[in-house]
């Protein structure tokens, strides 16, 4: 498709990128209830691109990212939605690792896992 919008987001989103922002995601701690931090790098991340966005304060150490990508207003709206948790307390006795990759690889640093 020679879509010239399709071609400019291609050169953003190269697979140094992809990989680059999974690695920073999966070294950020985020069990249920501690999900802040990742919250910050996702709405530090959406502001360096130019988008409207913020954090929802739910409780002390949880809080939401939620970003505004306004059109032109003629459209339908469009919402994505996801959990930044990793479905686990925090207790469980599991040592965070680091990601790594490596020729497409990945890897975490911790032999725990």
């Amino acid at each position: 498709m020679d879509d010239p919008d399709i071609a400019k987001v291609q050169t953003f989103i190269t697979p140094e990128t992809v990989c680059r922002t999974l690695l920073d995601l999966v070294d950020i701690r985020s069990p249920t209830g501690s999900e802040a931090g990742m919250a910050n790098y996702i709405v530090d991340r959406l502001h360096r691109t130019g988008i409207d966005a913020g954090l929802q304060l739910v409780e002390p150490g949880r809080s939401n990212a939620v970003a505004h990508l306004r059109g032109e207003g003629t459209g339908l709206n469009l919402l994505f939605t996801g959990h930044m948790d990793t479905s686990y307390s925090g207790d469980e006795g599991i040592s965070w690792a680091k990601a790594s990759s490596r020729k497409g690889y990945f890897a975490m640093a911790d032999s725990t896992f």
